[in-house]
């Protein structure tokens, strides 16, 4: 019961941060088109790298799902092969990522 309840609010704090970030992305949008200033832009471009890696994470476990889904449902190597696709995929996903750059001097030295 727990993992469900957890599950469930984290499901449901991840769709009310997305209709927020949606519902200020409107706002700042209108209020760009009235009158385009450089805070709004970088507003703008601020709320939509918090959407983009909202929405990341949903398209990596759709991702991650669609690989491995095809053998599930054959006989006995197929599933084991859906299983090895699915470890395979989980041992070379990006977990998080600390700091964007931009630059191609700091990129190089990472």
């Amino acid at each position: 019961g727990e993992i469900i309840s957890f599950t469930v609010r984290a499901n449901k704090e991840r769709r009310a941060e997305h209709d927020r970030l949606v519902s200020e992305i409107v706002e700042v949008d209108r209020e760009y088109s009235r009158v385009p200033t450089m805070e709004g832009l970088a507003r703008r471009k601020m709320l939509q790298g918090q959407f983009d890696r909202l929405t990341t994470g949903r398209a990596v476990g759709q991702l991650r799902r669609a690989r491995g889904v095809q053998y599930e449902y054959g006989e006995k190597a197929s599933c084991m092969l859906a299983h090895q696709l699915q470890r395979q995929s989980a041992s070379r996903e990006i977990l998080k990522i600390r700091d964007v750059v931009s630059e191609p001097g700091k990129i190089n030295e990472a």
